[in-house]
């Protein structure tokens, strides 16, 4: 049986989900977790530089450089969809099929035009977005496929943005190849 890896020495037992979920924390001190245990496999599977986590900490306790630029960008991602969360409350409805999006769902609501694990040079640029709901199903459309995007009433708006920002993209993937298939002018 595990113990709580607090430092103040608390000796709570962490059971079954508290182990998965809390990453050897009980209830009472699992804000001790870095931002790097609360990413998403998904995110890890995405990013080698999130597979790092606790074991990279040093003797006390402090990130090591990787760690601290992929914090430093988290930060950096976070402000930018703040503004974007801005831009939103002031015409919450999805750009797609016009469905109303609560304040709640404003982050759920920001789609990356181009995905931000995959092209990190344009994922905070201001124009690498669409205002997709999540209810009505249109951001997980926009995400399932460029061909499944490029049926969207908003595809023009995409592309009309990518052209604005293609320069700035530096990632070479499949994905730009299967963008410019389907780009409109």
């Amino acid at each position: 049986m595990r113990k709580c890896q607090a430092p103040d020495g608390c000796n709570t037992p962490v059971f079954g989900t508290d182990k998965l979920l809390n990453k050897g924390y009980c209830r009472s001190h699992q804000n001790l977790r870095t931002d790097l245990d609360r990413r998403s496999s998904y995110e890890k599977a995405m990013n080698p530089k999130l597979k790092l986590r606790n074991r990279n900490l040093d003797r006390e306790g402090v990130l090591t450089i990787e760690e601290v630029q992929v914090v430093g960008k988290n930060t950096e991602l976070n402000k930018w969809f703040d503004e974007i969360a801005i831009e939103i409350a002031k015409n919450p409805y999805c750009w797609n099929c016009q469905t109303f999006i609560p304040s709640d769902y404003y982050r759920h609501a920001t789609a990356h035009i181009f995905p931000k694990s995959l092209f990190p040079s344009v994922s905070t640029h201001p124009l690498n977005y669409l205002v997709l709901g999540s209810g009505c199903g249109c951001h997980h459309t926009f995400d399932k496929s460029v061909e499944a995007a490029s049926k969207m009433k908003i595809w023009r708006t995409a592309c009309a943005r990518f052209m604005i920002f293609e320069e700035r993209i530096v990632e070479n993937h499949k994905y730009y190849d299967y963008f410019k298939q389907y780009f409109i002018r």
